[in-house]
């Protein structure tokens, strides 16, 4: 009995140490980013991919907005985004739009205060650390890379537009990848987040090992026609894959209904 509890305490210590060891081998690789870049084809947006989550910045005649926040809570990815958008700074960002909770959209926001931060009511909880990621995988990427609690100034419900500086911004619920996603349409541009993601020239559903509700994201996908009925969308970017060709677009997002409907 002696002998294998000291056994059963050699490998929870050594349990302990794998996960310190991946804990300060990852969490600094949440700063890692790639070159900004501007998106082409459209007006005064620009990405950036920061470790492996892509997130915008869109200038505007008095600052700048966010569509998501990355996964970088320290500055470097933030600040390259911003530099690249007309040499901009923290204090220029006027508002972020955040297209779900996962930690991987959201860590950035805590080095923007007098910004507002919009999105779903039904994500404020969980971004805000009341509430629980309900994957499994979310809820390690969480623990693993350390995001703080973080909170919506201004939420959303149901459909919406939301005045900014030179126009409104369109938000759209798309329920699935988490129960309150959302899409934003700002100058043409749909910002999907992980409601769908853009992989080797074709639009995928978003991994089901990081997804609430797969069902729900067809369901979703499925109403996009009447969804977008109206709405002028020349560009698709994505939270993980970047953004969708221009003259590619309209086939694109075909394509995606279709595949799903046939499903």
């Amino acid at each position: 009995m002696r002998r294998a509890r000291t056994i059963l305490m050699i490998l929870v210590a050594l349990a302990a140490l794998v996960v310190i060891a991946v804990v300060l081998i990852v969490r600094p690789m949440a700063s890692k980013y790639d070159p900004p870049e501007a998106v082409s084809g459209a007006d005064g947006i620009w990405r950036i991919r920061n470790n492996v989550v892509d997130y915008y910045a869109a200038k505007t005649n008095d600052g700048v907005i966010l569509f998501d926040a990355g996964l970088d809570s320290r500055g470097p990815a933030l600040d390259a985004l911003l530099g690249a958008a007309g040499g901009s700074k923290r204090d220029d960002v006027k508002a972020v739009f955040i297209t779900h909770g996962h930690s991987d959209h959201v860590a950035g926001l805590l080095l923007l205060p007098q910004a507002k931060a919009y999105g779903s009511a039904l994500e404020a909880p969980t971004m805000a650390g009341k509430g629980e990621n309900k994957r499994p995988l979310p809820k390690v990427l969480h623990k693993i890379f350390g995001v703080k609690p973080v909170n919506l100034t201004d939420t959303l419900e149901g459909r919406a537009e939301v005045a900014v500086s030179g126009g409104s911004i369109l938000a759209i619920p798309f329920a699935g990848h988490t129960a309150g996603s959302y899409l934003y349409v700002f100058r043409g541009v749909l910002f999907a987040g992980d409601a769908f993601n853009y992989d080797a020239g074709t639009l995928t559903l978003p991994p089901d090992i990081v997804t609430e509700d797969m069902a729900a994201v067809k369901r979703s996908i499925a109403q996009l026609p009447t969804l977008l009925q109206g709405v002028d969308v020349k560009i698709i970017c994505t939270g993980h894959g970047g953004c969708a060709p221009a003259d590619k677009t309209r086939a694109l997002l075909d394509a995606l209904v279709m595949q799903t409907n046939a499903q």
